[in-house]
């Protein structure tokens, strides 16, 4: 019984990681959470009205709570901006989240927007332009353009 303990534990984590990795550029190609590392959510407040919250690279649900927080932080009092021009990917668990709170800041009177790459090569102008996100959040092609919208 100890024998079959070592072998099967021969084969460790990181080992094991990397070859899933190499598989895949994305982290929501692997949906057992050892796709590459989330990229960074950051937020800044533009003005007393207007806050931007940036996505950059990938995005599943491994970042989901990180990007709920930071919308629901910067988007406190203020108009948010979501910036995706430097994200390469979203799931659809961050496309739920995207228009759950456009619905949300909607209703209670707050202006949702976004910001995304126009050239229609990147996966999320793709997923974006499939699924018809610019006929329900409103879309800009560059973050002075959405900021410029939000402070009218």
């Amino acid at each position: 019984m100890g024998d079959r303990r070592a072998a099967a534990h021969s084969i460790s984590p990181p080992t094991a990681r990397r070859v899933a990795t190499e598989r895949s550029n994305h982290a929501g190609d692997l949906l057992d959470g050892s796709g590459p590392p989330p990229g960074p959510v950051t937020i800044e407040i533009v003005s007393a009205a207007v806050a931007v919250v940036t996505l950059e690279g990938d995005h599943d649900v491994a970042s989901l709570d990180a990007i709920d927080d930071a919308f629901r932080s910067a988007g406190a009092g203020r108009h948010l901006l979501v910036d995706l021009s430097g994200c390469t990917f979203v799931d659809s668990t961050i496309i739920k989240l995207l228009l759950r709170t456009r619905q949300s800041r909607e209703v209670s009177g707050g202006r949702f927007e976004l910001v995304i790459d126009p050239a229609p090569r990147g996966h999320v102008a793709r997923v974006a332009a499939l699924m018809s996100i610019p006929d329900v959040i409103p879309t800009h092609d560059t973050r002075t353009n959405g900021i410029r919208s939000l402070s009218n």
